[in-house]
Formats: structure tokens, C-alpha cells, sequence
């Protein structure tokens, strides 16, 4: 009976791992799109507006959340499938380095739009910084570590889809941009797909 019921409790667990990646790989691929059609479709907004615009404020908001919950639930596939641990903590770490950006770009716009001019707000946006490079640099190493090394391990191993392992890979290449959107579209798709097919280690 305590076997049965062991079983159960690994099963519901397994369940709300992979639910939980995938909804938060999908809405964060679909927030950091969001985000990527306004630098597209809406040219004309300048730094001192366009974080408190609602496309672009709800898409970092939303960004955050969800990169956040990836961050905390991607360590949990460690003791379900047959990746290593510190191929998933580095993954982790690289979401929580697409989030922090995010957050810091919704909650910045309003006060630079509160306290800049619409000059000034323009050149710190052209200026660099070592606030900004810290909060966008290290999503670059350890998305480059982190994604490669489980697309590479996941592809040798056959731990989940081979075309996984190709997008994620692709995600870890186009997170070589220091802006955490574009590669935040693939690396969202990528791991909700990595959750999905992932073949889950029998106890």
C-alpha cells in the first residue's frame, strides 16, 4: 500500500513539473513575443513612453513571471528525468537572467517617465551602463552553457524530443543578443518542449 501510494505521489509530482514548465515556457515564449512586435510594429515609441506602454508593459510583466516560475520549477526535472542537475540549475539561472531585465524594464518606465525628460530618457537608453550590462550579460554565458549542454546531453541520451534539442540550441545561439526577448521566445518554446516529451526516469 505505502509502495502504491509512493507511486501516486512521484505520478501527481511528474504531473505538476511538466505542467508547470510547459505553461510557463509557453506564456513567457508568447510575452517575449509580444514585447518583440512592438520594437517592430510600433517604432515611433521612444524610451521616455515605451515602458509604460500597455503592450509593452504587460509583455515584461508578464515575462517576468513566467521566466521566474521556469526558473524555479527547471531544477525540479533533475529527479524526474536523466539530465544532470547542474545542466538544469544553470538553465534555471540563464531564465532568472531573462526575467530580472523584464521586471527591471516594467517597473524602470514609469519612473524615468516620471523624472527624465523625454532627451534625457533617450540618452540613458543609449548609454551603456554596468547596472544594465550585469543585468543582461550574464543571461548570455549561462544560456549559452546552460541550453547547449542540455540539448547536447538530452540528444545523446534520447531524454526527451530531438527536436527539443534543436530548438533549444537555437534559443542558446540567438541568447547570444544581450536583449533577453528574442532568444526568450525560443527558450520558452523550447523548454515547454523539453518538458513535454521529456521520458521520466522510473523510481
Amino acid at each position: 500500500m505505502s509502495a502504491l501510494t509512493a507511486s501516486q505521489a512521484t505520478t501527481d509530482d511528474t504531473t505538476t513539473t511538466r505542467t508547470a514548465i510547459v505553461a510557463a515556457g509557453l506564456v513567457g515564449a508568447l510575452a517575449c513575443a509580444a514585447y518583440v512586435s512592438s520594437v517592430i510594429f510600433l517604432p515611433d515609441l521612444g524610451p521616455s513612453n515605451a515602458g509604460t506602454h500597455p503592450l509593452v508593459l504587460t509583455a515584461n510583466l508578464i515575462t517576468a513571471l513566467a521566466f521566474g516560475g521556469l526558473a524555479f520549477a527547471l531544477p525540479r526535472l533533475a529527479g524526474l528525468t536523466r539530465l544532470p542537475l547542474w545542466t538544469l540549475y544553470t538553465s534555471a539561472a540563464a531564465c532568472a537572467f531573462i526575467a530580472a531585465p523584464a521586471l527591471t524594464f516594467a517597473t524602470y518606465g514609469n519612473h524615468v517617465k516620471g523624472v527624465l525628460t523625454a532627451a534625457q530618457a533617450e540618452q540613458l537608453a543609449n548609454d551603456s551602463s554596468v547596472y544594465f550590462d550585469l543585468l543582461l550579460y550574464p543571461k548570455v554565458l549561462l544560456a549559452l552553457v546552460g541550453f547547449v549542454a542540455i540539448a547536447i546531453i538530452g540528444w545523446r541520451r534520447r531524454a526527451f524530443s530531438r527536436g527539443a534539442s534543436v530548438l533549444l540550441a537555437l534559443a542558446a545561439i540567438v541568447s547570444l543578443l544581450p536583449p533577453p526577448w528574442p532568444g526568450g521566445v525560443l527558450a520558452g518554446l523550447a523548454l515547454a518542449w523539453v518538458a513535454r516529451t521529456a521520458r521520466i526516469t522510473e523510481a
